[in-house]
């Protein structure tokens, strides 16, 4: 019934439960990540186990339970050592859950894994994926539990703990006589719908008595006969935890799916039990129990997630506070905005918290919006650009490192946040450290002794006298899978509705002892402490990796300056000269020197460090690395990094230019044709050049790299002299990212090859300075005197222009042409070259347009041939079509226009001014159409071929009426109607004799009918004006020609007509009511289709009248009656009683005898309508009213109520035959649709993911009797 119930939703309501993915190969090389502050250890989700984890973390926060467990001795559970060997008796249930609630309380880890726990209960992989119900869990854990501890000391551990009693007693008011049966129950089930609350529910359930009286009477073993007699219950024990839960998900038997209950359902801090118990019970103390422990489900009851929020009884952990408030607004901030904290002092706490390991990226930033109340996009990124270049900007205080996408604190920085005390250290000793709100660190647990004996006191104040604690300082935390974060109690009213509300509730007695002196066994702590002796290695070993650096070394002697390109490269074309150095980054500069010189042992001369970067054109030398206390990180070292060795002068005894003014950009050269005609001598001769190619135009290219610091004089001459061109006629054209400039003469002696934004790669064409070259080169350039030392390139399109012309494309000529024109080229000239092209006489050219097509393929208006082509928004490779037809002028239009009647398909064509008026262009439409003059008008067709309103003013111009060119009109036959004029097709329905008669009339035609007589019939139209009253248009009907005569006879008055609209299918529908209202009021428009029905009396509804047909079913045969009308009063409300009434009133049969049922036409399916026996509320929480017109049984005008007398057909059948013909139908129909829709396997198409199969929940336990 409830399967899938808990799968996870692919959505917001999912919760931090996903199913296990890939990560990243870094995420998964990390160390687990250390206590949060809140010093409490999550469990990690295996997959979709978020309610195994919710039920342990309450279960691991039971002092009781805890104490329990630890209790269990090694001697009675074996060990684990021999599970595998045959005949040994290990209880590995209970070890391992020891094990696993001694790493909650003593290992220093963020999350623990149910991995091994899971193991032990018989679950592989497969279980671990799958979802079930938090309660069923708990009652099979327990089972399992006490099976796993038959014949130990802790046997009764479960039963003593969480079983009570609950006893049902039953009194026979005759005698007296009491019979009781006693129960045992591990959770009480409490529920949601009808009830309030906790409290409500329970007196409900054991205030409450039930009277036995009537069919339902008891036979009492003493009066040995049926008697009256009162049954109630009543809590005999109660256990130590007393455990609820809510019975949040249901079936609706209607509708046949199941929901979750997201109604109000309050449960208090404080539960008085007495009012609930027997009078043995009603003054002992213990039945005042509070709230430890809620475990909530958000999501629906397909899909959702768990999570538990649990009070510290023993405190634990560490109540840090929340900040989840949104930054407020200062009275005298600038603009009225939100002031957020400090990123840098919020990120350098972060940090500090995280400890010496750091932190990744994407951690960083999600605890910062948390700690700060806003994402870095909305609060930081407009004041400090991305958080990437915000690290980088504070390199003093954060390490970054992006390769591996990894944020710490530098060297010196950890410390400056919080004090922390030198014997509060993180050890194997003490556990995990926290820190408190006054900033000083101490241990989660100090010793394996102390972990439970001293739990941590907040410093809102100390214990009372007795041991207990003040409610007031109860601290609540929310165990959501691996993370923990503290909540105020003040939020589980929060869960009390909703789709994120409770599910189980946990109490325990309020005078519990609150401090606990349990003995965690030694081989736990021994194993605990083991690993936290691992976790220490595998940090610090993590840390180490992250600060490591690779440096690349390039010594001097190894390289030979490029005075030409600005740039060194090797001396030796052989080999890598590079030489690695590891080295950590924490390290000083100073330190660094020491390494290379250990390193370097034959150095002679001063030795210089200087940062260097690998650029296409060579090797550059950026700023030195000076010496200093700071750290490699500081001084912008990166992993990867190159440095230069030299002597901070020469390099082979000449000077180097260094810096990034100084720095080598990559060119690639080309040379036009025409320049190479002249024979240039080519980059041969150049050291800095390379060998030349030949580019896609033929012409010869190569590469050259140049110093951006060289003047463009510079630029110029250097490459006159390598190509032969003289410098006065050398032309420069600079390509970048698809758009040429011109570099000019005017101020090359101040403007640098860097100021031209070039980068390596760019293209420099080289010609002579003559337009037939450029041109010739494939440029068309302009130069223009005041634009500066650029100009632009004019871009170019390719354009495809076929031809529509049906002779053309019959003489089978050339009908596709490819042009490549300017954008600044006009229409009129890509019209010539394509008649030019296309050998059409160009003394012709006015007869032919260019039209664009829309994605339908539908020819646009034709293109204004003044217009340039970067105006008419065309793309590269547009298609164009050449047609026949004057294109528009700028004072024209181009309109299509179909005739009502004929082809929908056929649309002329036609230009007009925009100044003509409607009447001028209905004449010209009708000459265009060759039509005969007469009684016709101008419709408009939108752009989905629906046609609209008339053009009413024939007076007004096209441009008044807003006609735009491309639109199309339509030529309609006979004068426009009068505005606010409807003209409705009215159809006149005659009586039936069965039920599906309509529906059959609707499927079939109006000629069809169940007796072959026409129940729907077109009687003519009706043209009345929208401000009419429905008394008027009831008085037209009248008068139409098949109505009038039997009329006339009857003396018929208007309100003998019933009008109802026509659905879809031609299905009677709503009921028009009221005679005086407008029939614009009542949602008639021009194509309003209306079903008619003559009355033999004046009919009156009211707006609370209901119309029905009425049924009865024909005893002992699946057939019914002629349907009867019946108008149901619903004045008093629609239910079922009143309906049931007015049909009694009406067939003369007793209330009591009837059973109702509605027919829905569309399935052909039948719903008995029964009366709902919902329990009212109390207060102003009152249940909702019972009202047929909603769900499920939406009554309305003309539904069929089928009618069953009870004393003489007890069949619970209202089905007929028409009905089993008509759901065979309805299925072979689905069928041929669901076999029409199927796509063969492999076709890529999209399925809907299908819900996986229920899996029963199971724990495997050996027999340990």
């Amino acid at each position: 019934m409830f399967g899938d119930l808990f799968v996870e939703d692919a959505g917001p309501d999912s919760g931090g439960n996903s199913s296990s993915g890939r990560r990243p190969e870094a995420a998964r090389n990390l160390p687990p990540a250390p206590r949060e502050l809140t010093c409490l250890c999550g469990i990690q989700n295996l997959g979709a186990t978020c309610y195994l984890n919710s039920l342990l973390q309450t279960l691991f926060h039971t002092p009781e339970m805890r104490e329990a467990i630890f209790s269990l001795k090694p001697e009675e559970l074996g060990d684990l050592a021999d599970k595998d060997k045959p005949g040994a008796k290990v209880r590995v249930i209970p070890l391992q859950l020891q094990r696993l609630f001694a790493q909650l309380l003593l290992l220093d880890q963020q999350a623990v894994s149910t991995a091994a726990l899971t193991d032990s209960f018989g679950w592989t992989h497969t279980e671990e994926g799958h979802q079930h119900d938090v309660q069923e869990l708990s009652r099979i854990l327990f089972g399992a539990l006490e099976c796993s501890l038959v014949g130990t000391m802790g046997h009764d551990l479960i039963s003593r703990l969480y079983h009570g009693t609950v006893v049902n007693q039953i009194t026979c008011r005759d005698c007296g006589r009491r019979n009781e049966r006693e129960e045992t129950f591990q959770d009480l089930t409490m529920a949601v719908h009808g009830n309030r609350g906790l409290e409500e529910a329970l007196s409900s359930y054991y205030c409450e008595s039930e009277e036995m009286e009537g069919d339902n009477r008891y036979c009492c073993d003493e009066c040995a006969r049926l008697v009256c007699a009162t049954k109630s219950a009543k809590l005999r024990t109660l256990p130590t935890i007393l455990t609820f839960s809510l019975l949040r998900f249901s079936f609706d038997f209607v509708k046949c799916e199941r929901y979750k209950e997201t109604g109000r359902f309050t449960f208090p801090r404080l539960l008085d039990m007495r009012p609930y118990c027997e009078m043995g019970l009603l003054g002992r103390e213990d039945c005042m129990y509070e709230l430890f422990s809620v475990i909530v489900h958000k999501g629906g009851c397909h899909g959702g997630h768990y999570h538990a929020l649990i009070c510290d009884v023993s405190h634990l952990g560490v109540w840090t506070g929340l900040i989840d408030e949104e930054p407020k607004v200062e009275n005298g901030s600038a603009h009225g905005q939100d002031e957020c904290p400090d990123p840098v002092e919020a990120c350098r706490s972060i940090l500090n918290e995280a400890g010496n390991c750091g932190l990744s990226l994407d951690v960083l930033c999600r605890r910062l919006q948390e700690k700060t109340g806003t994402s870095w996009n909305k609060g930081h990124r407009a004041r400090y650009g991305p958080v990437t270049k915000f690290l980088k900007s504070h390199a003093n205080i954060f390490d970054y490192n992006a390769a591996k996408n990894w944020v710490s604190l530098s060297t010196g920085v950890a410390s400056t946040s919080f004090p922390v005390s030198g014997d509060a250290e993180r050890s194997t000793s003490n556990g995990c450290a926290a820190v408190n709100e006054e900033g000083n660190e101490r241990a989660c647990a100090k010793s394996a002794d102390s972990a439970l004996e001293a739990p941590h006191v907040t410093s809102k104040g100390d214990a009372d006298a007795d041991g207990s604690f003040n409610m007031e300082e109860r601290q609540w935390f929310d165990f959501d899978d691996s993370r923990v974060q503290p909540v105020r109690e003040q939020e589980l009213a929060q869960q009390f509705e909703g789709r994120e509300s409770a599910y189980m509730l946990f109490y325990r007695p309020r005078r519990a002892k609150k401090k606990w002196s349990s003995e965690i066994p030694q081989w736990l702590v021994d194993e605990v402490t083991i690993l936290n002796t691992e976790l220490i290695a595998l940090r610090k070993q993590h840390e180490q990796q992250l600060h490591t650096l690779t440096l690349h070394l390039h010594l001097s002697p190894l390289y030979a300056w490029d005075a030409e390109a600005g740039a060194l490269r090797p001396a030796s074309p052989h080999g890598d000269p590079a030489l690695p150095l590891c080295t950590d980054a924490r390290v000083g500069v100073t330190q660094l020197r020491s390494e290379i010189e250990q390193l370097l042992e034959s150095w002679e001369g001063p030795l210089a460090m200087s940062l260097a970067k690998l650029l296409p054109a060579g090797l550059h030398i950026y700023e030195p690395l000076q010496d200093g206390d700071r750290s490699l990180s500081e001084a912008g070292l990166k992993d990867g990094c190159n440095l230069f060795i030299w002597d901070g002068n020469q390099v082979g005894g000449v000077p180097i230019a260094t810096g990034k003014e100084n720095e080598p950009v990559l060119l690639d050269l080309v040379v036009s044709g025409a320049a190479e005609a002249d024979g240039p001598r080519g980059p041969s001769s150049c050291a800095g050049g390379s060998q030349p190619r030949v580019g896609l135009d033929s012409s010869p290219s190569w590469q050259r790299g140049f110093p951006k610091a060289l003047l463009l004089g510079g630029l110029r001459s250097a490459l006159a002299a390598e190509t032969g061109i003289p410098a006065q006629t050398l032309g420069l054209a600079l390509s970048q990212g698809g758009r040429s400039v011109w570099l000019e003469r005017e101020r090359e002696d101040s403007v640098t090859v860097g100021s031209l934004g070039v980068v390596d790669g760019d293209q420099l064409m080289l010609f002579r300075e003559c337009t037939q070259d450029a041109c010739q080169s494939g440029l068309k350039l302009e130069n223009p005197s005041d634009k500066g030392q650029q100009s632009s390139v004019t871009p170019s399109l390719r354009l495809n222009i076929k031809s529509g012309l049906l002779d053309e494309c019959r003489a089978q000529k050339s009908s596709t042409v490819e042009l490549t024109c300017p954008v600044d080229t006009v229409v009129s000239t890509i019209k010539s070259l394509v008649l030019e092209k296309m050998h059409l006489e160009a003394e012709a050219a006015d007869g032919y347009c260019l039209r664009m097509a829309d994605s339908t393929g539908r020819l646009l208006s034709p293109m204004r041939e003044d217009a340039m082509l970067c105006d008419a928004g065309l793309q590269q490779d547009a298609l164009l079509t050449l047609c026949s037809g004057r294109a528009p002028t700028s004072g024209e239009l181009f309109l299509s226009f179909t005739v009502s009647g004929g082809p929908d398909s056929l649309e002329l064509d036609f230009v007009v001014p925009q100044t003509s008026t409607i009447r001028e262009c209905l004449k010209l439409v009708l000459n265009k159409a060759n039509v005969s003059a007469g009684d016709w008008h101008l419709r408009r067709v939108n752009w989905c071929g629906d046609v609209g309103e008339p053009l009413y003013n024939q007076d007004a111009t096209l441009q008044e009426q807003g006609v735009q060119g491309g639109d199309v009109l339509q030529l309609t036959e006979g004068p426009p109607p009068t505005k606010g004029l409807l003209t409705l097709s009215v159809w006149l329905l005659k009586p039936a004799t069965g039920f599906l008669a309509v529906e059959r009339g609707a499927r079939e035609g109006p000629d069809a009918g169940k007796d072959g007589t026409k129940r729907l019939s077109h009687i003519g139209e009706v043209h009345i004006s929208g401000i009419a009253f429905l008394d008027d248009l009831r008085a037209k009907v009248l008068s139409l020609g098949a109505v009038q005569p039997e009329a006339a006879a009857l003396t018929l008055s208007p309100r003998c007509v019933r009008v109802r609209l026509l659905e879809e299918g031609l299905k009677p529908g709503k009921i028009l009511r009221n005679g005086q209202q407008q029939l614009r009021n009542l949602g008639l428009r021009g194509t309003s289709q209306l079903c008619v029905q003559i009355l033999p009396q004046e009919e009156v509804l009211g707006p609370f009248d209901l119309l029905l047909q009425l049924q009865l079913r024909v005893p002992g045969e699946r057939r019914y009656r002629p349907p009867r009308e019946m108008i149901l009063d619903t004045t008093q409300g629609c239910t079922v009683t009143s309906l049931r009434n007015a049909v009694a009133q009406t067939l003369q049969i007793p209330a009591q005898q009837l059973e109702l049922a509605k027919r829905f036409p569309d399935t052909s399916k039948w719903v008995c309508i029964w009366e709902t026996t919902s329990k009212g509320g109390k207060g102003k929480r009152r249940q909702n009213r019972e009202n047929l017109r909603q769900s499920p049984f939406f009554l309305h005008d003309g539904d069929t109520i089928g009618v069953k007398d009870l004393s003489v057909d007890s069949s619970p059948d209202f089905s007929t035959a028409e009905d089993d013909e008509q759901n065979l139908r309805l299925q072979t129909e689905k069928k041929q649709k669901d076999g029409k829709s199927q796509k063969p396997a492999g076709d890529g198409a999209a399925t809907a993911r299908p819900r996986r199969a229920e899996v029963a929940l199971s724990i495997s336990v050996a027999d340990y009797r």
